[in-house]
């Protein structure tokens, strides 16, 4: 068609006769031009209709049933109809009256309203897309599915509407990929128009193509995305704990590479079953393949069947077995050891090209340029102590390349080492356990000096100078100790509880005495397991230090002031449980960590009124089985000013909040480890949380928006690590020095902090 030809065109579309003047010099470009303009229109239509249906009927029923918590709702629908308002008033309020008795329209005005309408969901569409991206994991779980089949039978418009689009697809699929079909129709729109040579209206088309490409970017609507939903599709899980294991692996995060998923045989007790081991950069997934090879309405399901292995914690060994080449996996973080055989599908090539792409992840995260660049480390002492090494054969982690340790590159610098002639320097053989420092002024001369409790007795020496270091006390087996106002100094050797002068130990430390003997003490309190300093208030006081000491179902507690010369004046309590742990949380309350019927429990009580109550209502159901409380943190949460807790146990850690007297998880993010953790510290002004196992420490960001997840900013891996400081914001770290072959190794005391300004760290 080249124009109208005679007026009944004009008739035909009831058209006015100005209109039909204007049109009757038309060409086909301009009719193509309205074709593609409707069916943009069109587009955002049937994304508003697909979207209500979502949001108001699945999303709805989703929250009325209490199928997922309100942190879930509000991260998903609430923040999609938030996005569903804003598509509905350009649909209905700006473009719709275009359209509406106009049977052409201004392309040049709808342009222009969607010009600045995408340019400002640009700024919105990473929320928006976290918001999609989450729907579409948590449809991968089998309850999900049969909850949104259900739904849809108040779906009426789902057969009866040609826009809609299926349930499931509503879920894991549709929105994903939302604009990807407009993109395409403006890539048209722009070629017509520059056939056309309407030079104005292809510049706008040209650039409102370039925001709609980022905003599908932001998506990650790429083939990338495209093989990540596919295999999201095919997943399933067997408990709440193995989906929340998969969350760790974030597999949508934009940033998160992976490689092509293997086949192979995997081997359960004597029988043989199909696996599927899919790389990424931060964890191995193993995965069991459930078949449906008779039905052909069933697809294969993917079910995770073991705990995805963090990358870092990963080892890898082949051997022949007759005709098969076999891998072992070994996952030094949960000490599992799995065995796989190729299928007969699966050339040699194709395995040593996986086991490669392996090999390189786990480089990549170690070359990674953003980790531990975040971290330094503060040497306290290198070569002073020795211990027999140790084994944890079969789950020895293979120690990696220099350059990315960073505990041997802090060593290297040497500090008033690097004067120590290491050959005649005789290091004592005790294994260090607990550690802390402090400042002294003597003679007008302040000096800083680290006070180390081991084995074998009590040392002090200045930082940094192994040749300083003397014994100044007997007491041994000191598993624990802590100096107060730079004037006394709290510790455990054996079961006993120690008070000591730092006076005496600085003069016995200044000018080279024999060391005190064991009952050299201001005062003791025996058959004491543990015990922890902090601040505490009640009503009948207004807060000051406080020392708690327990053993078994007992716990003791007295006031630590200087007025008092730091004397001890013991009140008591008893629980009906043993306990695990016990620590100061807020100023007005200290929790208690115990285990009950192979659960881990944490109770919140108060001086004032010895009553608990239970953090353990998380989200995740049977997750505290087998868990052991490690610690527990307060976490002041500045931006919805609220007053968190950080529970941490062996495998996890998450936040809670109280609400209306009970404490409820108030992230949805469960931190899982990748090493099992044995201690933990936490710096509530910094956000950091370092857990530390035997082989690794990883150390965490943490955020006050419930929304972002933590980043894993720091890990270091060696032999033996243990806290032996956990003090907030004094986290103070043993490590035996793996390197060389002597059956003693060097035990290094170090630091970690958070750098202020990492862009300006040497």
């Amino acid at each position: 068609m080249d124009g109208f030809v005679n007026v009944s065109y004009m008739e035909f579309w009831k058209l006015t006769s100005e209109e039909g003047r204007t049109y009757k010099d038309w060409d086909k470009t301009q009719f193509e031009i309205q074709s593609l303009i409707f069916e943009i229109f069109t587009n955002l239509k049937k994304i508003r209709f697909n979207l209500h249906r979502l949001i108001f009927i699945y999303g709805l029923e989703f929250k009325d049933t209490g199928f997922i918590s309100d942190n879930i709702y509000d991260k998903t629908f609430e923040v999609l109809q938030e996005f569903y308002y804003y598509l509905d008033k350009l649909v209905v309020k700006k473009l719709k009256p275009l359209f509406d008795d106009h049977f052409f329209v201004d392309d040049g005005q709808v342009l222009k309203i969607l010009a600045g309408w995408f340019k400002q969901l640009k700024l919105q569409y990473r929320h928006i897309s976290g918001s999609v991206v989450y729907l579409s994991k948590l449809s991968s779980n089998e309850d999900v599915r049969k909850l949104i089949i259900g739904i849809s039978k108040k779906d009426l418009e789902n057969s009866s509407n040609r826009s809609a689009v299926s349930p499931i697809e509503l879920f894991n699929s549709y929105f994903v990929k939302l604009f990807t079909s407009i993109e395409l129709l403006f890539e048209r729109l722009k070629s017509v128009y520059k056939e056309a040579n309407y030079m104005k209206n292809f510049e706008a088309t040209d650039h409102l193509q370039l925001v709609i490409k980022d905003i599908n970017n932001i998506s990650d609507s790429t083939s990338e995305l495209e093989k990540k939903i596919s295999f999201n599709e095919k997943l399933s899980y067997k408990t709440e704990i193995d989906f929340s294991h998969m969350e760790m692996v974030d597999m949508f995060n934009a940033n998160r590479k992976s490689k092509e998923p293997l086949h192979l045989e995997m081997r359960n007790n004597l029988n043989w079953s199909h696996a599927i081991l899919a790389p990424f950069d931060n964890y191995l997934v193993i995965l069991q393949v459930k078949s449906y090879a008779i039905s052909l309405n069933k697809k294969d399901e993917y079910v995770l069947c073991k705990y995805p292995i963090a990358i870092q914690y990963l080892e890898v060994d082949t051997y022949v077995d007759g005709n098969h080449k076999m891998v072992i996996i070994k996952d030094i973080g949960n000490k599992s050891i799995y065995h796989f055989r190729r299928t007969n599908d699966i050339t040699v090539a194709i395995l040593d090209r996986f086991l490669k792409d392996l090999h390189n992840l786990k480089t990549e995260f170690w070359s990674n340029g953003q980790l531990n660049k975040k971290i330094e480390l503060k040497i306290f002492n290198a070569n002073s102590f020795i211990s027999k090494s140790e084994s944890y054969e079969p789950f020895n982690l293979a120690p990696i390349p220099d350059e990315f340790n960073l505990v041997n590159h802090e060593v290297s610098k040497g500090g008033k080492d690097n004067a120590l002639n290491l050959n005649e320097f005789e290091s004592i053989l005790t294994n260090v356990l607990s550690c802390d420092y402090f400042s002294y002024k003597h003679e007008g001369v302040a000096e800083k000096l680290c006070l180390v409790g081991t084995t074998f007795g009590i040392f002090i020496g200045k930082l940094n100078d192994s040749a300083s270091f003397h014994k100044v006390h007997q007491i041994t087996n000191v598993k624990k100790i802590t100096v107060m106002n730079n004037e006394v100094v709290f510790c455990i050797g054996g079961e006993s509880l120690y008070r000591l002068s730092i006076e005496k130990l600085f003069h016995t430390y200044k000018f080279k005495l024999p060391a005190s003997d064991i009952n050299v003490f201001l005062e003791n309190k025996r058959y004491i397991t543990d015990f922890t300093v902090g601040y505490q208030s009640s009503v009948k006081n207004n807060g000051c230090p406080y020392l708690f000491a327990w053993n078994g179902k007992l716990v003791y507690y007295s006031k630590i002031l200087k007025d008092t010369d730091w004397k001890f004046f013991w009140q008591s309590f008893k629980t009906h449980y043993n306990i695990t742990r016990l620590q100061t949380v807020y100023a007005n309350n200290f929790a208690v960590g115990h285990i009950v019927d192979g659960s881990a429990v944490w109770n919140l009580s108060k001086l004032s009124d010895i009553r608990s109550i239970g953090l353990n209502q998380l989200d995740v159901k049977d997750i505290l089985k087998n868990e052991t409380p490690i610690a527990i943190f307060p976490f002041p949460n500045q931006e919805k000013n609220i007053s968190e807790v950080l529970v941490v146990f062996n495998k996890f850690a998450t936040r809670m909040k109280n609400v209306k007297g009970k404490y409820v998880q108030s992230s949805d993010e469960i931190m899982w480890f990748g090493m099992q953790c044995d201690n933990a510290s936490f710096d509530c002004e910094e956000k950091i949380l370092i857990t530390v196992g035997k082989q690794a420490v990883e150390i965490r960001a943490l955020y006050d928006d419930i929304t972002k997840k933590s980043d894993l900013i720091g890990c270091l891996v060696g032999s033996s690590f243990s806290l032996i400081n956990e003090m907030p914001g004094k986290a103070i770290l043993k490590v035996q020095d793996i390197r060389g072959h002597d059956e003693y190794k060097k035990q290094i005391i170090f630091k970690i902090r958070r750098l202020k300004n990492p862009g300006k760290s040497s």
